[in-house]
């Protein structure tokens, strides 16, 4: 994860590799040091854009009726993963008794990984979500990871046993139904 440094009027958010941490001032900003910046206020990771429990299910269902339309399309797997994150993360939410991405606590917050919102979510443990594996043309083939599914259909890697991955994301938008509708 890059550092991004706020420090220098001139290159404002230019990556820096060399920082001496001096303190943690947050959870998201740190006080640096470098040897052309004695005193630096940098921003260590990014955050999801603050939304609703309301909006977050909007989008599972937005996302759920678009990859349910006749068309054909390799976009439809991507709007199937999103639509199974942001039910995932509805429930989390509901679970917790928040009504703002902002209020949750980030041990609760589940960026892509399906797995992990399965977990969060107390899912049944018959809902799985399978590591798998790019099925370039050429070698070498690499592993997909449940929370790095969104990347290979947004750029629609072939990827081994899709058909098999997208029925069970299918079976976890019908656990979800029962649990936001």
């Amino acid at each position: 994860m890059g550092l991004r440094r706020a420090c220098s009027k001139k290159r404002r958010y230019s990556l820096w590799l060399s920082v001496t941490i001096l303190s943690r001032s947050d959870g998201n900003h740190y006080i640096c040091s470098t040897a052309t910046h004695p005193l630096c206020f940098i921003f260590s990771k990014q955050n999801m854009l603050r939304t609703t429990r309301r909006e977050i299910e909007r989008a599972y269902r937005m996302h759920l009726a678009a990859y349910k339309t006749p068309a054909s399309s390799s976009g439809k797997l991507l709007l199937l993963c999103y639509a199974v994150e942001c039910g995932l993360k509805a429930v989390i939410m509901q679970l917790n008794n928040v009504q703002c991405s902002t209020e949750l606590a980030e041990e609760l917050q589940i960026g892509h990984d399906i797995r992990e919102g399965l977990k969060r979510t107390h899912a049944p443990g018959s809902l799985t979500i399978r590591l798998t594996i790019t099925q370039h043309g050429q070698s070498p083939q690499e592993s997909v990871h449940p929370k790095q599914l969104h990347e290979a259909f947004r750029y629609t890697i072939p990827i081994n046993w899709e058909a098999e991955v997208t029925a069970e994301l299918e079976q976890i938008v019908e656990w979800l139904r029962e649990r936001i509708g």
